[in-house]
């Protein structure tokens, strides 16, 4: 079973111009669709949808990656009597995860109630990480009764009755342990690999690649080393990641050069939205078929961060989490715990994460942050470091 991946602030992407994809576009025939919402545009953060509970809204994100619906620990009194405890699998540790029989909750006219029992665990961290009030997730044992497309370029979620006319180029998914997974070749790799589509790994990164993967990679010279490594958290917890440059990744007819991957001792092979926010992408999950367009962030370049800094939100409050020894945040004196205020002239609180990170990637730029601490205002001109790769990372000291 895997979930949702947040990274801490140290890798993102850094936007180029891009080629005219309106005739790549195919409008939907409005009697094919079934349910629309409305989403983060260019892949900025998670895939958030209202759910209804007891004629409240709450965010739920919609994971591939995950095989079952997880309900925050809040909605205890909602689900009842659990049935049982079973255990799911993580990069950082198993954790244990109480069942219970599905309720009626409702996704605009959808509902979630299916024949398989959901889950429930506290996702009070995954609100802290990812700066946004999520009190759900919503796996495979729902989408995979569904169409659905998910266009990154309008920020637009669709669940269709079909997948429609000329979707994109198809791709076969399999199955296993609940979640989809596609195969594609790597070049310096013998035969091909299976890769998870993961909607609930964010934006933060291409995707993740076994460790074995990576080492052999790095041997053929295909991936080179970033001296950079970051934190994704896991149902389980933190686990730390290395991050590399993959020299080519082919799929399909489809081709990009120099993304950021991420691996560790235990991860799988996953494509989360970095990759597939270049896309349209249309899952046809009854049928077993992915259809990918090519969207408006083809040729994104992936960039990484440049400060040290991870940050997080706590009680609408952005704070520093953590400061990488001898970054440039460590050097400029920013401490973990330090409520940051501004950085640039976005008020940091009315500013998503992943756009405020966002501003951490432009390499050997000054970057104006207002910080507070013990109450007293603390304004800080930090100098990003040039190179890709360069920032020291680790624990702060």
């Amino acid at each position: 079973m895997r979930f949702f991946s947040v990274s801490l602030g140290v890798i993102l992407f850094v936007s180029i111009a891009r080629a005219d994809t309106k005739d790549l576009r195919q409008e939907l025939d409005a009697a094919n669709i079934v349910e629309k919402f409305d989403v983060a545009r260019d892949g900025v953060g998670h895939l958030l949808l209202p759910v209804v509970i007891q004629k409240n809204k709450y965010l739920f994100i919609i994971d591939t990656g995950c095989d079952d619906i997880i309900y925050d620990v809040s909605f205890r009194s909602v689900l009842g009597k659990p049935k049982k405890t079973v255990t799911a699998s993580t990069d950082a540790g198993s954790v244990k995860l109480e069942s219970f029989d599905a309720p009626e909750i409702f996704l605009g006219k959808l509902s979630l109630q299916t024949t398989s029992d959901v889950s429930l665990f506290d996702l009070s961290k995954l609100r802290k990480y990812s700066g946004c009030d999520v009190y759900g997730i919503i796996g495979m044992s729902f989408l995979k009764h569904h169409v659905l497309r998910i266009d990154f370029d309008k920020g637009e979620v669709h669940f269709l009755k079909s997948p429609g006319f000329k979707p994109g180029k198809a791709y076969c998914l399999s199955f296993q342990n609940g979640v989809p997974s596609v195969e594609t070749i790597i070049p310096g790799c013998e035969g091909k690999e299976k890769f998870i589509i993961d909607t609930g790994a964010d934006t933060n990164f291409s995707g993740n690649m076994r460790f074995d993967l990576y080492k052999l990679l790095k041997k053929n010279q295909i991936a080179t080393n970033l001296s950079l490594s970051h934190n994704t958290m896991t149902l389980g917890g933190a686990v730390i990641e290395k991050d590399f440059l993959l020299n080519i990744f082919s799929f399909g007819p489809f081709s990009h050069r120099d993304l950021i991957f991420s691996s560790n001792q235990k991860c799988d092979n996953v494509l989360g939205l970095g990759y597939l926010s270049r896309y349209i992408v249309t899952f046809d999950f009854p049928n077993q078929t992915m259809y990918l367009h090519k969207g408006k962030m083809f040729d994104l370049s992936d960039g990484t961060d440049r400060s040290g800094l991870s940050i997080c939100r706590r009680a609408g409050k952005t704070f520093v989490s953590d400061v990488s020894w001898l970054s440039p945040a460590w050097w400029s004196g920013i401490r973990p715990d330090d409520v940051i205020l501004k950085i640039e002239e976005n008020c940091s609180n009315l500013t998503s994460l992943y756009s405020l990170r966002r501003l951490l990637c432009m390499g050997g730029k000054k970057v104006h942050v207002v910080l507070q601490r013990d109450q007293k205002q603390i304004e800080i001109s930090l100098l990003l470091s040039g190179d890709r790769g360069t920032v020291t990372s680790g624990k702060g000291k």
